[in-house]
């Protein structure tokens, strides 16, 4: 009959030494009397010691060791070996790195460049309607208006034509133009004006 869990942790326990001196004496005699029982003490002796052989093997020996610690302490103080060729790589690093800013740049202004018009911004909260070379769009393409707040935050207005953002924004300047008559104490405007 295999030796069950607990056994196997009471005969490595033993063999730590981490029991009480009534404890090493009840599992000495339960050894005695179970020829089970010695048989899994000596395999983890047997397993204990071949394990200890393997990280022996690992080590490495007192002439290695000595020998890495003086190739290091020869090597901390030393200059580089090729100072001009660590110059070389640090100006070709700084120049990876800003050959690799342009071609990201250069790649998020195509995915940006889209081929419908695009809506300015125009001081503020207006906007002009532009299309992708900076002619009138079509007006069945869509058309976005950016706007700003008075804060810095970006809004953006999807109409179905650039016909449509342009009224968009000319009522929007002409809101924002009123506002600021009333501000400064101005006439009010005449029905006709909206």
């Amino acid at each position: 009959m295999p030796l069950s869990e607990n056994d196997l942790e009471l005969l490595e326990t033993y063999l730590d030494g981490a029991l009480s001196s009534e404890e090493t004496a009840a599992v000495r005699e339960r050894i005695s009397a179970s020829p089970e029982l010695a048989g899994g003490l000596d395999a983890l002796r047997v397993q204990r010691a071949t394990r200890a052989m393997a990280w022996r093997s690992f080590e490495p020996s007192t002439e290695q060791v000595d020998r890495l610690a003086e190739r290091l302490e020869r090597s901390i103080g030393q200059e580089p070996v090729h100072p001009m060729w660590d110059r070389v790589i640090s100006i070709g690093r700084v120049l990876t790195a800003a050959a690799a800013c342009i071609v990201m740049g250069i790649a998020i202004g195509r995915v940006g460049n889209t081929p419908g018009p695009i809506i300015a911004p125009g001081g503020g909260a207006g906007g002009q309607v532009a299309g992708p070379g900076g002619s009138a769009a079509p007006a069945e393409v869509p058309a976005d208006v950016i706007l700003t707040d008075d804060t810095g935050r970006v809004f953006v207005q999807r109409f179905p034509s650039a016909a449509a953002a342009r009224q968009f924004v000319e009522d929007l300047n002409r809101a924002r133009q009123q506002q600021m008559r009333d501000a400064a104490g101005g006439p009010a405007p005449s029905p006709e004006q909206f």
